[in-house]
């Protein structure tokens, strides 16, 4: 008669083997009760530098803060994601670069320990990422190209009026040397001219206030969608 049970003081401990048993013949049904996490070869997960037990519950934090970096001005620290670092720069400009690989949802954290990155600033070596989809210091690039345009636009406008002026003063100079049936018809078509650049140019410096105050909100306001975030940090 065939065996369909064997008792288990039949069985030495670690005698049966996984090639021993066919796929499919142990469901459900045949275990009684649950397997102890204990008896797991991995018992706990890591998360962020902390482990934990399988079934446990625990707090864990965003990053992992480390030791105080104390700047020297030269020596660079290359941070890991789920770090944190506290830069004390009370004594010299400091330098962290970011971590040279990177996935999405990465996190590392910097912090002014000191409150002195007014006084020293700190250099954020990119390491070949962007930051918020763009390169660091892209936006104060773009600021100083837009800044740039507005300045070569307002000087424009001040040759345009000071040209018009120019000319008109020439018109009536030379119009006041006319006879007077000639006078008054050129001295009008002087100032026609004159008025016609005149309204251009009060347009043209209405839409340089405009942009100027969209220049101000995109790239001095918080909310501005080029915002320059910090004075104090400098990026490379």
């Amino acid at each position: 008669m065939a065996i369909d049970k064997i008792g288990s003081k039949a069985l030495v401990d670690c005698s049966v083997a996984a090639a021993d048993i066919a796929p499919g013949t142990i469901t459900g049904t045949q275990l009684a009760g649950s397997i102890a996490n204990a008896k797991l070869a991995n018992s706990t997960v890591t998360i962020n530098g902390t482990a934990i037990a399988l079934g446990a519950s625990g707090s864990i934090k965003p990053v992992s803060w480390q030791s105080v970096v104390v700047s020297d001005g030269s020596t660079v620290t290359t941070m890991v994601a789920g770090r944190g670092y506290f830069v004390n720069n009370t004594s010299a400009a400091g330098i962290v670069k970011l971590p040279i690989s990177a996935s999405a949802g990465d996190t590392v954290a910097i912090k002014d320990y000191a409150g002195n990155f007014a006084t020293n600033n700190l250099t954020i070596q990119r390491n070949g990422h962007n930051i918020q989809g763009v390169a660091m210091g892209q936006n104060t690039t773009e600021a100083l190209k837009e800044l740039s345009d507005l300045m070569t636009n307002m000087l424009s406008l001040l040759k345009v009026k000071s040209n018009a002026q120019f000319g008109l003063n020439a018109a009536l100079t030379l119009i006041a040397s006319l006879p007077e049936p000639l006078a008054g018809p050129a001295a009008a078509a002087a100032f026609a001219v004159y008025n016609g650049k005149h309204l251009k140019s009060n347009y043209d410096m209405y839409q340089l206030f405009i942009d100027k105050a969209l220049w101000e909100v995109n790239y001095l306001q918080p909310f501005g969608n080029r915002y320059i975030e910090s004075r104090n940090v400098k990026t490379t």
